[in-house]
């Protein structure tokens, strides 16, 4: 270890998620049969009239600087936006273009939270939400969830964890890992409480369109028009419109936060791209039926998952998600069948290496990602963005390798 690094660098850890597709690529250009349902990505490719857009952007030569919170025309897009499909009044200067959702959740965290700040996190939650409070200097307080309420937190939950030193609260709906997502009526019982104690509400939204069975999302700041002052949305371009790769986020927020959140990432990293930021105005401004034909794709493939897992002796899917494209069941009463699973520390991490060990996996190797990273070690998370084939493949596997570590 080099002793030039501050004892943050030191602790820090790399994504659990990233580090499962990095493990899965060096397998495949082994030869290994791996198959990966551990993406946090959509498996279909960003739209036609978006690329076009890019390609558009460069030949007219639109490669220099562009202001540091973002292109005008695609700040008063995503005002647009949030106006009329959030249900959130906002003005282009209350808005913010940043390097991908992260961003847009790291830059708000590092401008609203002080040393020693306790941030309130449901478990299970989305793996970097820890470590970016912790290099803000604050302290994520977590506030354990149950399938009970299908993962998610009330009023009650909120009574037994706000202490003088909160600051903060972190919501994500519809939720990474789990697929739950927050009705109307529990967002408004939270926010109304949450209010009451001046606690400031970030809301990450990035799979907002991603919802199920008529289920309707709502933003919690549109329940609160009076309150606006309270609430950070963050969100992304990446998931609505398979735009991974592009790294385009934005938030939400009052203006003098945005002013900040824009000098922060004038000194860090200047500008957005350029053109990933014209590709992203044409994703606003163009044709909205992309995400619609993803979503029922989704759909199917959920249901798919869902059946397939009720025949693993074990593995618990104890609700179909409301939204996202993950799949988080429960492993209790496979660790309760296996001394092999009891016996180790982590058994969301064991069951995931056995997963990518050829000499358990015999009939070949898949990749999911242990529950342990998002905050549940009973858990893992399953991404069914990838073809039904696959999944019926992965999944086969993924019952192959519980079946192996059951006692006899």
């Amino acid at each position: 270890m080099s002793k030039y690094l501050n004892k943050l660098s030191s602790k820090l850890k790399p994504s659990a998620t990233l580090s499962v597709k990095s493990r899965a690529s060096q397998l495949k250009r082994d030869g290994v049969s791996v198959i990966d349902l551990s993406a946090g990505e959509p498996d279909s490719d960003t739209p036609e009239h978006i690329k076009e857009a890019a390609i558009k952007a460069l030949k007219d030569g639109k490669t220099k600087y562009v202001p540091v919170p973002g292109i005008p025309e695609l700040r008063e897009a995503i005002a647009a936006k949030f106006t009329s499909k959030n249900n959130i009044p906002t003005s282009p200067a209350e808005t913010i273009v940043t390097n991908g959702g992260k961003s847009s959740l790291y830059l708000a965290l590092r401008t609203c939270i002080e040393e020693g700040d306790e941030i309130l996190v449901p478990t299970p939650y989305w793996v970097s939400y820890p470590a970016m409070i912790e290099i803000v200097g604050g302290k994520p307080v977590y506030i354990k969830t149950t399938t009970d309420t299908r993962y998610k937190i009330t009023v009650k939950d909120l009574e037994k964890h706000i202490t003088n030193k909160t600051k903060a609260i972190l919501i994500n709906s519809p939720s990474n890992p789990t697929g739950s997502a927050y009705t109307k009526d529990e967002l408004h019982a939270l926010g109304s409480y949450l209010l009451e104690k001046n606690i400031l509400i970030f809301s990450d939204e990035v799979y907002e369109e991603l919802v199920f069975d008529d289920f309707e999302q709502y933003s919690i700041a549109s329940l609160f028009p009076n309150d606006l002052d309270n609430f950070i949305t963050v969100n992304a371009f990446s998931k609505t419109w398979s735009m991974t790769g592009w790294r385009v986020g934005y938030t939400r927020a009052p203006e003098k936060i945005i002013s900040a959140m824009s000098k922060y990432q004038g000194q860090l990293s200047s500008n957005v791209n350029s053109i990933a930021q014209y590709a992203a105005h044409a994703a606003l401004t163009g044709p909205q039926d992309f995400y619609e034909e993803l979503k029922k794709s989704f759909q199917k493939r959920m249901n798919l998952g869902d059946e397939i897992i009720k025949e693993i002796n074990g593995v618990d899917l104890h609700f179909k998600p409301s939204g996202a494209f993950f799949l988080f069941p429960r492993i209790d009463e496979l660790v309760k069948q296996s001394s092999k699973l009891q016996e180790c520390e982590n058994p969301s991490m064991l069951l995931a290496e056995s997963l990518l060990d050829e000499k358990i996996a015999t009939e070949g190797c898949l990749a999911l990602v242990p529950g342990l990273p998002f905050g549940d070690d009973m858990s893992i998370r399953v991404s069914y963005s990838n073809s039904e084939e696959n999944i019926r493949e992965g999944l086969k596997r993924l019952k192959v390798v519980c079946e192996k570590l059951i006692d006899a």
